[in-house]
C-alpha cells in the first residue's frame, strides 16, 4: 500500500541516516503523505531539496543533514498531544501503557489514529512506526538526479 520508500544513507561522523521518503505524485511532492498537510503529523515530516538527497545517495550527504532538521526521537517528542494514545487506542488494547504510548520507539501495535480520516490516518499510523524506528521522514521539492 505505501508509496513510502525507505533508504539508507552513510555520512561519516553521524552514522547511517535512515530515511523514509514519500514518492512524490503527478504535480504533488508530498505523495501520499499529502493529506497530513495542515495536521499535527507535518512537523514530524522535513521538506529537503531534491538535490540535496540525490548528493546524499551519491556519497555526499551534508546538504541532506543539513536539510534534515531535528533527528526523529527529538521530532516525536514535539508531537502534540493529540497524537497519544490516551484519546487515540480502545481501553481494550493489552500494550496501552498512557506514559509510554505515544508515537516512537514504544508505539503498540494496536495504535490508532481515529481524529483524521482513513487516508490520513493510515499514513499517520506508517508515519508514527518510521519515527519510533528512528526514520526521518522527508519530502523533497524539485529535481533529483542520478549519476
Amino acid at each position: 500500500m505505501s508509496q513510502l520508500v525507505g533508504m539508507q544513507v552513510q555520512a561519516d561522523g553521524w552514522g547511517t541516516l535512515r530515511i523514509m521518503r514519500a514518492l512524490p505524485r503527478r504535480d504533488e511532492p508530498w505523495g501520499v503523505l499529502a493529506p497530513l498537510r495542515g495536521t499535527a503529523w507535518e512537523q514530524a515530516i522535513s521538506v529537503v531539496p531534491g538535490e540535496d538527497l540525490s548528493h546524499a545517495l551519491h556519497g555526499h550527504p551534508w546538504p541532506l543533514l543539513r536539510s534534515l532538521g531535528p533527528e526523529p526521537e527529538d521530532l516525536v517528542k514535539r508531537l502534540p498531544r493529540e497524537t497519544w494514545c490516551d484519546r487515540l487506542l480502545d481501553k481494550s488494547c493489552p500494550q496501552r501503557d498512557e506514559k509510554k504510548c505515544r508515537p516512537g520507539p514504544f508505539l503498540p501495535t494496536c495504535y490508532q489514529v481515529e481524529s483524521l480520516g482513513v487516508e490520513a490516518a493510515m499514513v499517520a499510523y506508517e508515519v508514527a512506526i518510521a519515527l519510533g524506528e528512528g526514520y526521518y521522514i522527508i519530502v523533497t521539492e524539485g529535481e533529483t538526479f542520478s549519476l
